[in-house]
Parts: structure tokens; C-alpha cells; sequence
């Protein structure tokens, strides 16, 4: 994977459903560089905190459950919880017309 980033990039397609219904795109997602894993380059991902507009996580319930287990990981890594440092850049399938894309 490293060897594929470093050589053009790799990109998902990011779909998701509704109950039973069908699959529809929501995001692209374009890995570019290759990130080191040391602790000055530490990432987390939060999806109860990243999640695009019009983007809901349910049931509610189990919202607030992983809202409070990615806090307690943040904490227990000691990372940041500055939201200036964790927020990512991501657009829907509706803001980019059809097209969707995310940036990091």
C-alpha cells in the first residue's frame, strides 16, 4: 500500500445505505502521501466528529456511546483534542454536484 501511495495515490469510493435500501455514493476518499507512524504524526479518526453535511450517525444512542469511547482513546493516546488539529476536510456527494471528493 505504501509503495502504491508513494507511486500516484490510491482512492475509495465511499458508499453508504439507508436501512435496506440501496447503496449510494457519498465521498471519495484520496490517500496521497504516505503518513509516518511515529507519535509526532499520530491521526485519529472520529466519525462522530467527522462526518459531512447531512451526514447523521444513528441509532442516537450508540452515537453518544462511540462520541464517549473516541474521547476516552484520545485521552488515553494523550492526543490532541483540539478541534483545529483533528477536523478533516470532507464534501459530499451534493457539494460537488454529483461528484463527490474529500480532502485531508
Amino acid at each position: 500500500m505504501t509503495d502504491q501511495i508513494s507511486t500516484g495515490g490510491v482512492t475509495f469510493d465511499i458508499r453508504q445505505a439507508h436501512g435496506t435500501g440501496a447503496f449510494e455514493p457519498l465521498a471519495k476518499l484520496a490517500l496521497t502521501a504516505v503518513i509516518p507512524t511515529d507519535e509526532q504524526h499520530d491521526v485519529s479518526f472520529d466519525p462522530t466528529r467527522n462526518s459531512g453535511p447531512g451526514v447523521a450517525l444513528g441509532p442516537e444512542w450508540l452515537t453518544h456511546l462511540r462520541e464517549r469511547a473516541y474521547l476516552r482513546s484520545r485521552s488515553g493516546r494523550h492526543a490532541p483534542n483540539d478541534e483545529s488539529v483533528w477536523r478533516l476536510g470532507i464534501a459530499t456527494v451534493a457539494d460537488c454536484g454529483g461528484r463527490a471528493s474529500g480532502t485531508s
